[in-house]
């Protein structure tokens, strides 16, 4: 029982930090899906930025969304590639832009940027490029 109140206080937690914004088709990919997330305290590491295992988990999670968006099979992970800019500051509306490079029969191929239009200078924090691939159902 307290197993799964914790579990539903984190999940509601975090799906009030993200808003899908936009879905948008494009020529040259399947399209881009753009997300608004704040980075709130709960996301803090010690140096008072956003914990960056917390920004891994939110790329994981919103690239599993947005390929979802096109193709609605289930989808698993296989590689994630993160590369951290920027300090991602907190407190702040962060967009999030998760371009879905091309879908196939198994495989799905995706890049994101987290960008905060607040700071001109350091506007892109984060880049991450992830491959999944669609679970295989068994033919019977």
């Amino acid at each position: 029982m307290q197993q799964r109140k914790v579990e539903q206080s984190f999940k509601r937690q975090y799906y009030e930090i993200i808003d899908a914004k936009d879905m948008i088709k494009e020529e040259l990919s399947v399209g881009t899906v753009i997300f608004n997330m704040k980075s709130t305290m709960q996301l803090r590491n010690f140096q008072g930025t956003m914990h960056g295992g917390c920004i891994f988990a939110s790329i994981d999670s919103l690239v599993c969304t947005a390929v979802y968006s096109f193709d609605q099979r289930p989808v698993n992970v296989i590689k994630q590639d993160v590369e951290y800019i920027n300090a991602v500051p907190l407190e702040v509306e962060l967009q999030v832009k998760v371009l879905v490079r091309k879908i196939s029969k198994n495989f799905a191929f995706v890049e994101t940027v987290i960008i905060n239009d607040n700071k001109a200078p350091h506007r892109i924090l984060c880049r991450g490029s992830t491959v999944l691939e669609f679970e295989q159902k068994a033919k019977l």
